[in-house]
């Protein structure tokens, strides 16, 4: 860390966040990698429902739920997308209703 720390101009004894371009990198790194973390978070819970949905209805319906599914990004939407495909007695009540 030190050799790093001289070769890009620092003082010894100053960290990464004391120079404005390394720490503007580092947040751009940890930005990006929350951002694909997210999203990849939401695509497996996209996943699970489509496949609870798969297994409760006929695969037309739940064909149709995972396309409604796609453009929802809000974690809290897809919860109650969730518990909706649970409490639904059928595919048509569900579907009645924007998920």
């Amino acid at each position: 860390m030190t050799r790093v720390g001289r070769r890009l101009g620092r003082r010894e004894g100053t960290s990464p966040e004391d120079d404005p371009q390394l720490g503007s990198h580092r947040r751009q790194a940890h930005g990006a990698g929350f951002r694909e973390g997210r999203a990849e978070g939401l695509a497996s819970h996209r996943a699970l429902l489509g496949r609870l949905a798969s297994r409760k209805f006929d695969a037309a319906t739940a064909e149709r739920i995972v396309e409604a599914l796609a453009g929802i990004e809000d974690p809290d939407r897809l919860t109650a997308a969730g518990d909706r495909i649970i409490d639904s007695p059928d595919g048509r009540n569900l579907l009645a209703h924007p998920l």
